[in-house]
């Protein structure tokens, strides 16, 4: 992710605590300090058995598996948890946001494409939060 988004915006993604039920860990994840910890006390902010927390750590695709699956229970912190499935969304499709990349074809081939359907979940949200 640090190849492909500059530091700003990765300095908004706070780190993520998660219980790890099956192995009894709980373990620190920071993706703008590039940490990894175990054995941290504070209290969890997600909830992930061990198989699909290894999935998606090691496809570009796996966080999003995990909501889709729904084999995670958040706990608190929901907007850091957000800026963290979006930041990887962007990843899996392969999106730069450095200033030097952002125009490029790719990019704006991916944005135009995906355009439709991102005006039609802000839409959704912006409905949800009116409700």
């Amino acid at each position: 992710m640090h190849e492909k988004f500059p530091a700003v915006v990765l300095r908004l993604l706070r780190p993520v605590v998660i219980d790890i039920p099956d192995l009894e860990q709980r373990i620190r994840i920071s993706v703008a300090a590039q940490r990894f910890e175990a054995g941290v006390a504070e209290p969890p902010a997600l909830i992930v058995n061990s198989q699909p927390l290894d999935c998606a750590f090691k496809h570009p695709f796996g966080v999003q598996t995990l909501g889709v699956s729904a084999r995670l229970k958040l706990l608190r912190d929901e907007q850091n948890w957000r800026l963290h499935r979006l930041l990887c969304s962007l990843d899996n499709a392969d999106v730069s946001l450095r200033p030097s990349r952002l125009l490029t074809r790719e990019n704006l081939r991916v944005m135009r494409r995906r355009w439709r359907g991102a005006l039609a979940q802000v839409a959704h949200r912006l409905a949800i939060r009116r409700a």
